[in-house]
C-alpha cells in the first residue's frame, strides 16, 4: 500500500503475491531476485544481468515431516510429492501465481539446500553484504 500511495520508492515483493498489480500496471517490475529470468515474466531483467552479478534471493517452500519419521516413510511421500509436482496442470496454475515448482526433489537434496542457505545467510549477516553469494 505505501508503494501505490507513494510513500516508498522500492519494495521487494513476490510474484505471486504483486502479480494481479505487476499485471494491471500499478507496479512495474524493476528485476527479478533469481538467477534466471521468470518464465510469466521475461522481460524483466534479473539482479545480474542488472549490474549484480553473482546476486540471487528466493523464496523457497517445503514439505516436512516430523523427526524420526521411519525412512520408508520419507522415501513414499517424497515420491508421491514428486509425481504431484510433476503434474503439468499444477505446474501451469502455480506459474500463473507466480510460483515455479521445483521437480525432482528429495530430503538429501532439501537438506542441502537449508544448509548451504544458512551458510550463504550467516555470511551475508557477518559481512554486512545482504546480496552476497
Amino acid at each position: 500500500m505505501d508503494l501505490m500511495a507513494g510513500n516508498v520508492d522500492l519494495f521487494l515483493c513476490t510474484f505471486n503475491a504483486c502479480g494481479g498489480r505487476l499485471h494491471d500496471g500499478t507496479m512495474t517490475p524493476l528485476v527479478v531476485t533469481t538467477l534466471r529470468r521468470y518464465s510469466e515474466a521475461p522481460e524483466v531483467p534479473t539482479l545480474a544481468e542488472a549490474g549484480f552479478p553473482g546476486t540471487e534471493m528466493t523464496s523457497w517452500y517445503f514439505i516436512a515431516a516430523p523427526r524420526g519419521t521411519p525412512a520408508p516413510v520419507v522415501q513414499k511421500l517424497s515420491a508421491a510429492l514428486n509425481d504431484v509436482l510433476a503434474d503439468e496442470a499444477l505446474r501451469k496454475r502455480a506459474a500463473a501465481i507466480g510460483i515455479e515448482l521445483e521437480t525432482k526433489s528429495s530430503p538429501t537434496a532439501l537438506q542441502s539446500l537449508v544448509q548451504t542457505e544458512i551458510e550463504r545467510w550467516r555470511a551475508a549477516a557477518a559481512s554486512g553484504d545482504g546480496a552476497s553469494k
